[in-house]
């Protein structure tokens, strides 16, 4: 079976998109299945959203899974569970381009940094049909874990972490020396420009000049080096890159009368670590290592037609470290303004919740939804009130 989606945001499909393709097979003769899973994304920041067009923020992300998942128990009428056990290999770039000239020429990435990790993951899936109240229904229920693997396959490791860290330490003293520089140059600058070339102090002042010059030439050269800002994506203060992460599900789709359906679902990412590499954040609200997502979808068939309607309600909440101002991560979730929830070794909250408007269609080789969020939170990882989703099956 191969499935293919496509994401994007209405209007603003040049900003935002992305496929998922997975296609799945049949494996020996105890119910096995194997499933290789691929997703990619993009993103650029709106000019109108930025304030400008002199500066471009971009990225993507790519990601590639293989999955075997075999039975343990198997009953047709009511449920089955299942063990299943993989590799995943996820990478995240994001950059900042100038679109004309600052310090740097037009088209120099001053942020050119990746993520790549590579994780083995495990874990069981279960599912029930039953009956509640007279009506059917089905409970889905997961567990899984997933545990990087430093340096495989070009993963991130613990010195990925330091390299970074001493980088912008080297960066930062090489603008202070620049500065030092610039000023030194600009006084003796100043004090040959204050004698005749005839006067007896003049050829002291000349060289003195020349040393500033030549020094400052020397301090913008060390500081080109570190002008571009390379290696894990973001704060990576606390960051670690031997994590193991846990993840749990839970869903119940559960008939109603008159043909309507109620799905409830939670979502639950926790880790240990105060900081993972962003390809493996939890994404919601201000994200952050661990968080749940929780939703609720009342939903009815359109009669007569393939298109079902519903209206539904989401609650986002992600937990973060790391998050004081001075260190330039501050929370985009705060309890008021001018007040910060938390310092870098405490603990950071923050929830998001909206309702929303549904309408999805399903055909035998096409299908897609649309979904209308009337409020968006500023710090929401998709501000977008239009999405859209679409795919072919067959």
């Amino acid at each position: 079976v191969l499935n293919l989606s496509l994401t994007t945001a209405i209007p603003s499909t040049e900003y935002f998109g992305g496929l998922n393709a997975s296609y799945q097979r049949p494996v020996g003769s105890s119910g096995g299945k194997l499933t290789f899973n691929f997703a990619s994304l993009y993103y650029r920041l709106d000019p109108a959203a930025v304030g400008n067009n002199a500066i471009r923020y971009q990225g993507d992300s790519f990601s590639q899974e293989v999955l075997y998942e075999e039975p343990v128990l198997w009953n047709p009428k009511y449920g089955n569970l299942l063990w299943f056990g993989g590799l995943e290999r996820k990478q995240v770039n994001a950059s900042t381009v100038y679109n004309t000239v600052f310090d740097q020429p037009a088209g120099f990435k001053y942020v050119d940094s990746s993520d790549t990790i590579f994780a083995f993951t495990a874990g069981l899936r279960g599912e029930r049909f039953d009956d509640w109240w007279g009506y059917r229904g089905r409970s889905l229920g997961s567990f899984s874990v997933k545990r990087a693997l430093p340096g495989w396959f070009g993963s991130l490791t613990p010195d990925s972490v330091t390299n970074k860290l001493e980088n912008l330490a080297a960066a930062s003293a090489a603008n202070t020396s620049v500065n030092t520089a610039t000023a030194a140059a600009a006084n003796a600058q100043t004090a040959l420009s204050l004698l005749l070339p005839s006067d007896p102090g003049y050829a002291t002042a000349l060289i003195s000049a020349l040393r500033a010059n030549a020094a400052l030439a020397s301090a913008q050269m060390t500081a080109n080096k570190f002008a571009a800002v390379t290696g894990p994506i973001g704060d990576v203060r606390g960051m670690q890159t031997d994590f193991t992460k846990y993840y749990l599900g839970a869903s119940r789709a559960q008939s109603l009368p008159g043909a309507a359906l109620l799905d409830g679902s939670l979502l639950a990412e926790w880790t240990s670590a105060k900081r993972v590499p962003q390809a493996y954040d939890f994404a919601g609200a201000d994200n952050g290592p661990s968080g749940y997502r929780a939703n609720l979808l009342l939903s009815r068939a359109v009669e007569g037609t393939d298109f079902v309607a519903g209206v539904g309600y989401t609650y986002i909440k992600a937990y973060s470290y790391y998050r004081d101002p001075s260190g330039g991560g501050t929370p985009a979730c705060l309890s008021s303004t001018g007040v910060y929830q938390a310092t870098s070794i405490d603990q950071n909250e923050c929830a998001e919740s909206y309702p929303y408007l549904s309408l999805s269609y399903r055909s035998k080789a096409l299908y897609g939804d649309l979904t209308y969020v009337p409020s968006v939170a500023s710090y929401a990882s998709n501000v977008q009130r239009f999405r859209v989703n679409v795919g072919l099956f067959w």
